[in-house]
């Protein structure tokens, strides 16, 4: 039977994300879970978090996300939204993103993300 994805599990995601909740992405993720990126892809729960851990450091403590739009459909979702940060510089950035993600079979945990990000230049 596959796991139907929920937009609410989605919503708490990108909350999660937002407030570096790494305890909801310990729960979250399958262990075997996959994200692609653009420098490649990271395998397994511990190097998601760990590059989550990155990112805060590289977005001088955190970002703010925001959700346009939410799909959910089967085991799958796509969020698209706008990311804002300050850089370790101290500049602002803003970035749009997309992650489309596939939830394990058995239970609703992420079990492949793909992210892309668009730099939005002012």
């Amino acid at each position: 039977m596959t796991v139907e994805a929920r937009p609410e599990f989605f919503r708490k995601a990108i909350e999660a994300s937002s407030k570096r909740d790494y305890d909801f992405y310990q729960n979250a993720l399958a262990d075997d879970v996959v994200w692609t990126l653009a420098e490649g892809e990271l395998h397994g729960k511990e190097a998601f978090l760990d590059y989550m851990k990155k990112q805060t450091m590289e977005m001088n403590g955190g970002m703010k996300l925001t959700i346009d739009s939410l799909l959910a459909s089967g085991s799958e979702a796509v969020i698209k939204g706008v990311m804002t940060f300050k850089s370790t510089a101290g500049k602002d950035k803003k970035y749009l993103y997309c992650d489309v993600c596939q939830l394990n079979d058995q239970e609703e945990k992420i079990q492949h993300m793909t992210s892309f990000f668009i730099e939005v230049k002012e």
